[in-house]
């Protein structure tokens, strides 16, 4: 199971991103033995939402995830609709 991981890991949010990127690995590690195989899929949303539309689209047809999560909020609204589409 694939699950994108959409935050700015670059920019002025930068940390915000990269420490949800690390909550996000750390719960990976949790999870221990489960019947699914889980892969993070962590793109770089920049601080701009109006940008960010793109590489949520990329996330959801060209790496195919199954689900996405956003750490930042403003990133998250953009995401919502795409998400909800998918």
């Amino acid at each position: 199971m694939k699950i994108g991981v959409i935050v700015p890991t670059t920019g002025p949010y930068a940390i915000l991103g990269n420490s949800f990127v690390k909550a996000a690995q750390m719960a990976l590690d949790d999870v221990g033995a489960s019947t699914y195989q889980y892969q993070l899929v962590i793109r770089d949303s920049g601080p701009d939402p109006a940008k960010a539309a793109a590489v949520i689209q990329r996330v959801i047809r060209e790496d195919r995830v199954n689900a996405i999560v956003g750490g930042v909020s403003l990133i998250g609204q953009v995401t919502k609709p795409f998400a909800t589409r998918a």
